[in-house]
């Protein structure tokens, strides 16, 4: 019995030992505890749960959570919704238009130059040689030429020309070629000379080559038969002996084959030397004393040369004369010039 009162004497004491240290046992007011607001969402979850175990009756069937995670716990974070990339789709090839190509208008008369069939642009002919100038042409119209289609000079010199003769005696189909000839005549002194044409149709219009209506033509030179030119050079020693050299240029249309040579101081009123006839009288060199060319062809030039026995007195007025010949032995065309200069 007496163990009994200490055992629990004993409780008494660490009863009141444990009551000294509890909150508030200092005599002050316990401070009501402040919730945050995750505390607060806790209690409350914390209370739902309670009435609805309540509200159950004690029936068991799970009753769904506030996925509200404990504090403490990090929040997972949700992966992002995968948006697939759109299907890439290659863009379709580019076909470049057709280029356009426009239509040409082809006139009713027109006519294209094909070739010189004769008489090449620039031919020689002497004064008053007569000849046929062919050209061939090509009817790049849509019309037919017929034999009323003629060939009409047009502008430049005549040569001769009729006013106008037939293109054909018969038909020119498009895309037909004809050969178209008419009768000239050179003029009688040298020169250039171009004469230009043209077609004229049943209707008497006129027209020509291409969309631009240009003429064709004929082109010649004339030439006199025999024509030079001469020019003092010079005076030289030949040993014993003094050569007077001039040059001769051939701008006729025949060879120059021969010579008859004269030589006058006209200081003196004097002969010095010749008149000297020589065949193949012509130097390759203005400082020759010997002739070793035999003629002068048609745009050739040589020298030519007259001894004399003393070197002509310094400043005296000299005159060479040269009769030049288209022959031998001055057969053939001839004819005679002369040039002027001062003694060296």
């Amino acid at each position: 019995m007496k163990n009994r009162r200490i055992f629990v004497l004993f409780i008494l004491i660490i009863v009141t030992l444990y009551g000294c240290n509890l909150p508030g046992s200092d005599g002050r007011a316990t401070p009501t505890p402040t919730l945050s607001d995750g505390d607060i969402a806790k209690t409350a979850a914390a209370k739902t749960v309670a009435v609805q175990l309540t509200q159950s009756g004690g029936q068991s069937s799970p009753q769904p959570l506030d996925p509200t995670l404990p504090p403490g716990q990090p929040t997972v974070p949700m992966p992002p919704t995968y948006t697939p990339f759109p299907t890439y789709t290659l863009p379709p090839t580019f076909t470049p238009l057709p280029s356009f190509t426009p239509t040409e208008s082809i006139p009713c008369d027109r006519v294209t130059f094909i070739k010189d069939v004769t008489i090449p642009d620039g031919t020689d002919f002497i004064p008053s040689a007569t000849f046929t100038k062919t050209w061939r042409l090509k009817n790049t119209g849509t019309c037919t030429w017929n034999s009323q289609y003629s060939l009409v000079f047009f502008s430049g010199d005549s040569m001769g020309a009729p006013a106008s003769k037939p293109v054909t005696s018969g038909t020119v189909t498009p895309g037909s070629t004809v050969d178209v000839s008419v009768n000239l005549t050179a003029p009688g002194s040298p020169g250039s000379y171009k004469g230009n044409f043209k077609l004229r149709n049943a209707s008497n219009v006129v027209f020509g080559l291409g969309n631009s209506g240009n003429p064709f033509y004929v082109k010649i030179d004339v030439v006199a038969p025999l024509s030079f030119t001469i020019e003092y050079v010079n005076i030289h020693d030949c040993g014993g002996w003094y050569a007077v050299m001039v040059k001769i240029t051939n701008n006729g249309s025949k060879n120059i084959e021969s010579a008859n040579i004269k030589l006058i101081d006209q200081t003196l009123s004097a002969t010095l030397s010749g008149p000297i006839t020589i065949n193949k009288p012509f130097m390759d060199s203005p400082s020759s004393c010997t002739t070793t060319i035999t003629d002068i062809e048609p745009g050739d030039y040589y020298y030519i040369g007259i001894g004399v026995l003393a070197a002509p007195t310094t400043g005296h007025k000299l005159k060479f004369i040269a009769l030049l010949c288209t022959q031998d032995g001055l057969g053939g065309d001839c004819l005679e010039k002369f040039v002027k200069f001062d003694a060296p």
